[in-house]
């Protein structure tokens, strides 16, 4: 009865409003931590996931750059590794329409590629296929022609460079426009007879065993950790020569920036909820000063001021659970609109992404969560603090003045 009747006081007529405003205020708070941690986890995931796309989970070069593949595949077979994608990285120009663009030019066994990668490059003999991006700079599309200008290759082809015209039998996106702007995939058997390799490679991909785990036999803690000890594992095996490298590794001052700011950003926006918070402790004072005299009533009539903490500590875990349930609706309007609004769009060529997803992690949603109800837990303690300080005497003149 007593609690039925007190928490009325929290949703009359003057209350309403200031209830609302502070549940709006709140919500928006974690909304916006949530999103932006969700964008820099987005942003790591779908990088990382498009450098994998283009390369397999590890790259293998050779200091001395044309190698045999017997030389190597022995070493594969010892390490029980399933499948290996050979291949050939040069460098050249693509001309369309008197239009031409630095390129990579990557000779691959798509079979082997799509396998590792987990891509879909459809390579025809005598054909090529470009990353989108790149379609859309040079305004080409499937059918159309280009000429591809060799730069000089291994030392045995030092006459290039060579032209050569190709048709376009498809487009490719591995989501990152670095590699979408400047990647042209041909056929591996091709690409060594234009620079006369005699069946050599310069590049290897693969990924690492399924059942690979720690010298105790337990699984890694994750996949990037997992990849990192192969690595180590694969150069040992191979020798100073090669060169192993996981397939985040040109990227990994970016990533490591991205997760520092992260940490940052999410630490200087527990300002925004501060704020909210001070509008709680705001509501408990008006609260208090407007119905000071149903308060001293409602000790008068006997509930003790543990009664009454215990009704502001279930209103404080109401307004930390609906302000939680609010943010995650902002959240779901923000990634709606990121996905569908067009002025929210990244420019490719600064972002390395065309488009962003909104990654957020459980264990993400918890800590933003916890810390919300953490404050909210101060802002209790202080406005109860300061009507501890309110005696009963402190009521009896209210009520009668």
């Amino acid at each position: 009865m007593f609690g039925h009747t007190f928490f009325s006081l929290f949703f009359d007529s003057q209350a309403r409003k200031f209830v609302l405003g502070v549940l709006v205020g709140l919500s928006f708070s974690i909304g916006v931590i949530l999103c932006t941690i969700g964008l820099m986890d987005g942003f790591v995931y779908s990088l990382k996931e498009g450098l994998k796309n283009a390369s397999g989970e590890i790259s293998i070069t050779s200091d001395n750059g044309f190698f045999k593949v017997n030389k190597v595949q022995p070493i594969f077979d010892y390490l029980k590794i399933e499948r290996v994608s050979y291949s050939i990285l040069s460098e050249g120009f693509i001309v369309s329409d008197d239009q031409s663009k630095g390129v990579s030019i990557i000779g691959i066994d798509d079979q082997n590629f799509n396998a590792i990668t987990g891509m879909n490059v459809q390579l025809k003999a005598g054909a090529v296929v470009i990353g989108e991006s790149l379609a859309k700079s040079l305004n080409a599309k499937e059918g159309d022609e280009v000429v591809i200008a060799l730069a000089n290759g291994n030392k045995e082809s030092a006459d290039l460079p060579q032209l050569h015209t190709f048709p376009i039998v498809g487009t490719i996106s591995h989501n990152v426009y670095e590699k979408d702007s400047r990647i042209v995939y041909i056929k591996l058997s091709e690409l060594q007879e234009i620079l006369n390799s005699q069946e050599k490679v310069n590049s290897i991909s693969l990924n690492i065993p399924t059942n690979f785990k720690m010298d105790n036999g337990d699984e890694f803690p994750d996949r990037q950790t997992a990849i990192e000890e192969y690595s180590l594992l694969l150069e040992g095996e191979l020798g100073i020569e090669y060169r192993v490298k996981p397939y985040w590794y040109d990227f990994h001052y970016l990533l490591k920036a991205v997760d520092i700011e992260k940490n940052t950003i999410s630490l200087i926006l527990q300002v925004i909820v501060l704020i909210s918070i001070f509008n709680v402790i705001a509501f408990v004072k008006f609260l208090n000063e407007r119905k000071a005299r149903e308060f001293f009533l409602y000790r008068a009539l006997g509930m003790s001021q543990k009664k009454i903490n215990k009704l502001w500590m279930l209103f404080i875990f109401f307004i930390w659970t609906t302000s939680c349930l609010a943010s995650l609706v902002f959240v779901e309007i923000f990634k709606w609109a990121l996905n569908n609004i067009s002025y929210l769009e990244l420019p490719a060529d600064v972002y390395y992404l065309s488009s962003l997803e909104l990654l957020i992690q459980p264990e993400q949603v918890i800590l933003v969560f916890g810390l919300a109800l953490l404050w909210l837990i101060m802002a209790y303690g202080i406005s109860i603090w300061r009507i501890k300080k309110k005696s009963l005497l402190h009521g009896l003149r209210k009520e009668f003045s």
